[in-house]
């Protein structure tokens, strides 16, 4: 009798560590989206940051970044099917760089934010619980941190680009003062628009195709918009609100 509630027990034990969601080691994710404090971030693609990744493994190694030399590693241990509790973490102290201030400026920000979410001061064990979704084209996972933040991610590579710059569209008059007009290469057929600032802030959202985007409520600086077509590509250009 003891014997088998012994084995029972080892069991028990055994599949209790092993119940992690077998989709979470088994992909390389992509970030999505960042909340922060409930505002929403949306990742910079550019020539230094492409794709922001979170890997982890069967054994809970974790790794992620924004930029090369900014990387996050740590050790996790699985609980039950969605959550991991970290129980040690350590950051390279590099950081991001781009000639251009403005690109420059967004990176740093978003690194920023990026390190809100994983790294919270005074704190080695961390539980993050976390949720995996079937999408179109591939799987969502969802990583909310004890603070309630939320990062979403794609084990499908997000569209990257070459650098913060022109990509088929030209953006007129730039200054502009109330509404910014965009003209779309015709061989494209963009699916959707976002604005957002140097701190990586989306300001302005649409799934609307669009030819003129009113910026009147925008406060005087330089802002991104961010064009995605429906063939998953996509580009960037900055302005100039007056």
């Amino acid at each position: 009798m003891i014997k088998n509630v012994l084995f029972v027990f080892i069991t028990f034990i055994s599949l209790t560590v092993k119940a992690q969601d077998p989709r979470l080691p088994a992909n390389t994710w992509y970030l999505t989206e960042l909340q922060i404090n409930g505002t929403t971030y949306s990742p910079p693609s550019t020539s230094i940051i492409p794709e922001i990744q979170f890997n982890i493994s069967n054994t809970g190694l974790y790794q992620t970044e924004v930029c090369s030399g900014t990387a996050i590693v740590g050790q996790a241990t699985f609980i039950g099917t969605n959550s991991f509790e970290v129980t040690s973490q350590a950051q390279a102290l590099g950081t991001c760089g781009s000639p251009d201030p403005i690109v420059d400026a967004i990176l740093q920000n978003f690194n920023a934010q990026h390190n809100t979410f994983w790294i919270i001061p005074g704190q080695q064990v961390v539980i993050h619980n976390y949720t995996i979704q079937s999408i179109t084209g591939g799987l969502s996972l969802i990583i909310t941190n004890r603070n309630g933040d939320i990062a979403t991610y794609s084990n499908v590579p997000t569209a990257s680009v070459d650098d913060i710059s022109l990509i088929g569209f030209t953006l007129f008059p730039n200054p502009t003062n109330d509404n910014l007009n965009i003209q779309y290469d015709k061989n494209r057929n963009p699916v959707s628009l976002v604005i957002y600032d140097i701190a990586g802030r989306r300001l302005i959202s649409t799934n609307s195709t669009l030819n003129t985007i009113a910026t009147s409520s925008l406060t005087s600086g330089n802002y991104v918009l961010q064009v995605t077509y429906d063939d998953g590509s996509g580009g960037t250009q900055r302005f100039i609100k007056n």
